[in-house]
């Protein structure tokens, strides 16, 4: 068959009808084809890792429509739904993404086989139909447990960025190794980290604040004076207790104290009860 076309510069051009046809057909099929690769992309960055976001919402922009509709089991979502929901539960979480397959429909549509991993599971198999306008995704339909996944990621906890009890004993530890003996009370190691801005220092000698208290410390340090780290024990959810000793040229003083621990930091510090007097009159009121 030939198709007649109406040209000014040859009114006997023609063109072939099974070319033309021929020639669509690899057009849709690369265009196809580059929105695979972009999908594919796009779930690579759902790999688990922290920083995630990071790589994903520049992939979230060049991929999804603004408009677009994502269906849920207990609802539609749309593009901020969908941004809030991976930036703040799924990547925080460790979930991944792993795309299985990518399936072209024949219809400008695709179906993806995807195993998501969330916490506590092995994983499991979502299809989604994905449809498309203007060369990013309008649309997104469960055919398989979609709906379901994003509705159990909905429902998990957004994971804590405080540290914690642990890692604030190790911080502290890290802290007391600092005051080492080298006359360098300027360079505590993360003092600010440790310790809260409200922290409150309990002595014989009334509760000192945190200004107080960290202008003391450098001193001490500043003295040359070392402390030897008996022992930093988690003895609760939010208690620390510190053994160590403290001074210098063989003269040292025996430290004991309960360390309070509120979001992530350091909020009071007190001689531990069955003590015999406090240290504090011991080894900074002579100060």
């Amino acid at each position: 068959m030939v198709l007649k076309v109406n040209s000014p510069a040859n009114n006997n051009a023609t063109i072939d009808a099974a070319s033309f046809r021929h020639s669509i057909k690899d057009a849709s099929a690369d265009d196809m084809a580059e929105k695979i690769t972009m999908v594919t992309e796009y779930f690579a960055c759902l790999n688990g890792k922290p920083d995630a976001w990071e790589r994903f919402e520049p992939m979230l922009r060049r991929t999804v429509h603004p408009d677009v509709v994502v269906e849920t089991n207990t609802g539609d979502m749309g593009y901020d739904d969908l941004a809030a929901l991976v930036r703040d539960k799924y990547i925080p979480n460790g979930c991944i993404a792993e795309l299985v397959s990518v399936h072209d429909n024949g219809d400008g549509t695709l179906t993806n086989t995807v195993n998501n991993h969330l916490p506590g599971e092995d994983g499991d198999t979502t299809l989604q139909k994905v449809y498309f306008k203007d060369g990013k995704v309008i649309r997104v339909t469960s055919t398989v447990e979609f709906g379901v996944m994003l509705d159990r990621v909905s429902a998990l906890e957004v994971p804590s960025t405080l540290p914690d009890i642990g890692d604030v004993a190790a911080l502290y530890r890290e802290f007391l190794q600092s005051i080492d003996g080298s006359s360098n009370g300027s360079k505590l190691t993360g003092f600010d980290e440790v310790f809260d801005e409200k922290f409150t220092f309990v002595t014989e000698d009334g509760n000192k604040d945190v200004s107080f208290f960290k202008s003391y410390v450098e001193k001490i340090a500043s003295d040359g004076q070392l402390v030897r780290i008996d022992d930093v024990e988690v003895v609760d959810s939010d208690k620390i207790r510190v053994k160590f000793d403290v001074g210098k040229r063989g003269h040292f003083v025996k430290v004991d104290r309960i360390k309070t621990v509120k979001n992530g930091k350091i909020v009071r510090s007190e001689p531990v009860a069955s003590t015999d007097g406090d240290s504090f009159t011991k080894v900074y009121v002579k100060k």
